[in-house]
C-alpha cells in the first residue's frame, strides 16, 4: 500500500473514531490506539509533505477568542494528546 493510500485510510478510520467519542456512541478503539494511528499518519504527512483536508491533524490548531475589553487576546490551545505537553 503506498503512503497516500494508507493516510487516506488512517484519516477516515481516526475521523470514524472520533465521531463515534464526540457524539457519545461506543468507542471505536482505545486513547492508546487513537495516538499510534495519528502518530503513524503524522508521520506519513511528513515524509509526503500533503496533509489531506480532512484530516486530525489539521483539526488541532491555536485559535483567538475576542472577549471583553479587559482581555483583548485569550489564545485556546486543542492538544491531541494532552499527555505529551511538556510544562
Amino acid at each position: 500500500m503506498d503512503n497516500k493510500t494508507r493516510m487516506r485510510l488512517l484519516a477516515d478510520k481516526l475521523n470514524k473514531a472520533s465521531d463515534a467519542y464526540y457524539n457519545g456512541r461506543e468507542e471505536a478503539m482505545t486513547d492508546y490506539e487513537w495516538d499510534a494511528l495519528f502518530d503513524e499518519l503524522k508521520r506519513l504527512e511528513q515524509e509526503t509533505g500533503e496533509i489531506l483536508p480532512d484530516s486530525p491533524t489539521n483539526k488541532f490548531r491555536k485559535t483567538t477568542l475576542p472577549v471583553r475589553k479587559r482581555i483583548t487576546n485569550l489564545q485556546l490551545y486543542h492538544w491531541p494528546k494532552p499527555k505529551s505537553l511538556k510544562i
